[in-house]
């Protein structure tokens, strides 16, 4: 089969970035792009955005949860020294 060249836009700075982390991996952009394509085909999704940015928002909730836990204990653990 016969090689279909491929062409599509993006931000220079996004290329060059791409680019980077593919010589990093010892790889091409181009290498990488067409085995993200295979990925693709063999039936793989990449998650949902959407899904995503919940997830770190809840992450980020939990997080500042946890901090305002231990500072109770911590405070409820002073009154209980006292």
């Amino acid at each position: 089969m016969t090689p279909k060249l491929a062409t599509f836009k993006i931000e220079e700075n996004k290329w060059k970035a791409f680019q980077d982390v593919a010589d990093r991996k010892g790889s091409t952009a181009s290498a990488m792009l067409k085995d993200f394509i295979d990925w693709v085909l063999e039936g793989n999704e990449l998650p949902n955005n959407h899904n995503i940015d919940i997830d770190r928002r809840i992450d980020s909730k939990l997080a500042i949860l946890r901090q305002e836990f231990l500072a109770e204990i911590a405070e409820l653990r002073g009154e209980l020294a006292a």
